[in-house]
């Protein structure tokens, strides 16, 4: 509890934060952003992507086959995977540049 009333205090004064922690957490919401925009990616594929699923139905004692659309969750669930993994090693880069810019004009202004 009192670790919790800490970071509050900590969070609501301006420049007590130090840039790792900064960036740490601008990292940590990038990768929410990312994971919720991978989901979406993967639910519009489903929607739109479609293959041609074969079923059959007999009708007049005579086995018949047709073919009816259905969505390709495979495909939906393979390219929000890799949407993930693509957008979070990119946003690593950022955040790692991000941090370096900002820990060269800490290291180089005086307080």
């Amino acid at each position: 509890m009192n670790k919790t009333k800490d970071f509050l205090e900590q969070f609501f004064i301006l420049g007590e934060t130090t840039v790792e922690v900064l960036v740490n957490w601008f990292f940590k919401i990038g990768i929410g952003i990312a994971f919720v925009k991978s989901i979406v990616l993967g639910a519009i594929i489903y929607n739109v992507s479609t293959y041609d699923k074969t079923i059959s139905f007999i009708s007049d004692g005579v086995k018949r086959f047709t073919s009816v659309p259905a969505p390709n969750l495979p495909l939906a669930l393979a390219s929000s995977i890799v949407a993930f993994l693509i957008s979070v090693v990119i946003w690593k880069f950022i955040c790692e540049f991000i941090l370096i810019v900002l820990k060269y004009f800490q290291s180089n202004t005086k307080k």
